[in-house]
């Protein structure tokens, strides 16, 4: 915002010192027109570079949600390897404890 001041008070001074010169009129006005066309411009700069770093944030955030949600994945699918595993060993033991009842 600083620089938007900056602009404001160039163009200011500007209009006052053609406002000195006798018979210019039209000068003061061009550069009031000009002032006020500048500072509009000044300021849809500043607003397009306040959302660009919101979008930069939310960008931020979604790209963070998704990495922990990778890494949520990669934990699920090493819970279910293990319990597979498990699964499969204890089928194997009452297998193996049926067929030692059926022998008996």
């Amino acid at each position: 915002m600083a620089g938007i001041a900056w602009i404001y008070r160039i163009t200011g001074e500007m209009a006052r010192l053609s406002a000195l010169v006798p018979g210019q009129p039209s000068i003061a006005t061009a550069v009031e027109q000009q002032s006020s066309t500048t500072l509009e411009i000044a300021v849809s700069i500043q607003t397009a570079a306040d959302r660009t770093a919101s979008a930069s944030t939310e960008i931020l955030s979604v790209e963070q949600a998704a990495s922990r949600s990778a890494i949520a994945f990669d934990e699920i699918a090493d819970l279910t390897t293990r319990v597979l595993t498990r699964a499969n060993d204890l089928e194997s033991k009452v297998a193996a404890f049926f067929s030692r009842v059926r022998a008996a």
